[in-house]
């Protein structure tokens, strides 16, 4: 179902590699987009570990509560059993919703008006989207 490709006895996972291709991308847009909105480049680029780690979270969460019928029975062998996965299921939903959760703490936190940062970041998301899906 998904195309492997495979270099020198290495399997490379497609779509591993649209996500982490497209997550690049959308950093690099929003580094590049930060000089034209004059907006600060450094404060996506420090948070970029908080980014990451809540967009995992939220889209694997938001998946096992979409498809709950398929992981209920999961629940009782562990929490890190429920989280573990082996397969490609995430949601775009709950990615989006986890980046934004962190933005908008860390926009709180250190008092930015986020119109300019919510521009720059929805056309970097519609770029890297192209990629991704």
């Amino acid at each position: 179902m998904y195309p492997q490709i495979e270099i020198l006895g290495i399997t490379i996972y497609t779509f591993g590699l649209a996500l982490s291709i497209s997550f690049i991308l959308f950093f690099f847009m929003l580094y590049k987009l930060s000089e034209k909105f004059g907006i600060n480049a450094n404060f996506f680029l420090g948070n970029v570990l908080w980014f990451f780690l809540s967009m995992f979270v939220f889209s694997r969460l938001f998946y096992i509560i979409a498809e709950w019928r398929d992981f209920q029975f999961l629940w009782s062998q562990g929490v890190l059993k429920f989280l573990l996965m082996s397969d490609y299921n995430f949601s775009l939903m709950g990615g989006v919703f986890g980046f934004m959760v962190v933005l908008l703490f860390q926009l709180k936190r250190f008092m930015i008006s986020s119109r300019k940062y919510i521009d720059a970041i929805v056309l970097a998301f519609l770029f890297a989207s192209i990629i991704g899906f």
